[in-house]
């Protein structure tokens, strides 16, 4: 395989890589009506059009079709639940663990921890199968280079302001470009760039941006979230991406690596 030279134009660097097939026992029933041929809806770092959309597309869903039992659901997994039964997805390569003999080695989970685990899950499921995106948007989210194989901070070994090693970067091209992986858990994302300073470039060197397909089981939470100001669109587990293109992105002497992902039809 030809190895691509990373392409520099003005202040952008642009590259492509993916990550590699994870070949996984379980996987969730998702919503997969794609629209072809649709514009992809972006609100970049426009946090309040992304917000009144978000309320706008998903008031029917928030207010006629949930209870108060399953708003409260998604209130809990967004305060203390996330980490917890997303944890527990990963270490089991998403399947919901119904006998001692199949936990995963190496933690400590108990089956009686696994149960109570799963119930959560389904009733979260559930919620979402609720609805769909209404539209081609795309969204938002901030990792560390440990999505890669990489110690966090690799890229940028001097810090934030002190520019990006491009050789790793180029090695992730070269890794990576377009394979596929499922991450098992719900995936949080959000519908502008950054909507909050805990998520930002400073922080996290790499920003993901996700390319959702209309007819996506994914919801609209802020409004029931403790976290409001995050504007959340919370996609079903069980979906496959696609690492489509990299680019190292310069923002007010800030770069990070932006990479292009997409939803892969099932």
């Amino acid at each position: 395989m030809n190895k691509r030279k990373l392409m520099i134009v003005s202040l952008l660097t642009s590259f492509v890589w993916s990550l590699p097939i994870l070949h996984t026992p379980y996987h969730v029933s998702v919503n997969t009506a794609y629209a072809a041929n649709t514009e992809d809806r972006d609100f970049n770092t426009d946090k309040e059009a992304a917000k009144k959309w978000g309320e706008e597309k998903y008031k029917d869903w928030e207010e006629k079709k949930l209870t108060k039992a399953e708003k409260d659901i998604v209130y809990n997994y967004t305060a203390s639940g996330a980490s917890v039964l997303n944890d527990y997805l990963i270490a089991t390569k998403g399947n919901l663990v119904e006998k001692q003999e199949d936990l995963p080695p190496g933690t400590d989970y108990k089956l009686a921890d696994a149960q109570k685990y799963n119930e959560k899950i389904k009733n979260l499921e559930g919620i979402l199968k609720k609805v769909s995106t209404p539209e081609t948007v795309s969204v938002y989210k901030r990792v560390s280079e440990t999505q890669f194989g990489m110690e966090a901070g690799d890229l940028r070994p001097n810090g934030p302001r002190g520019g990006m090693d491009v050789a790793k970067a180029q090695q992730i091209q070269d890794d990576f470009l377009g394979k596929t992986f499922e991450p098992f858990k719900f995936m949080s994302t959000s519908l502008s760039k950054d909507p909050d300073k805990s998520f930002t470039g400073e922080r996290y060197g790499v920003l993901l941006h996700i390319k959702v397909p209309k007819g996506t089981t994914a919801a609209y939470i802020s409004d029931l979230s403790k976290y409001s100001d995050q504007v959340e669109l919370l996609i079903q587990r069980g979906y496959t991406y696609k690492y489509d293109k990299f680019t190292i992105i310069n923002e007010d002497g800030i770069q990070s690596l932006k990479v292009d992902v997409s939803i892969v039809p099932q």
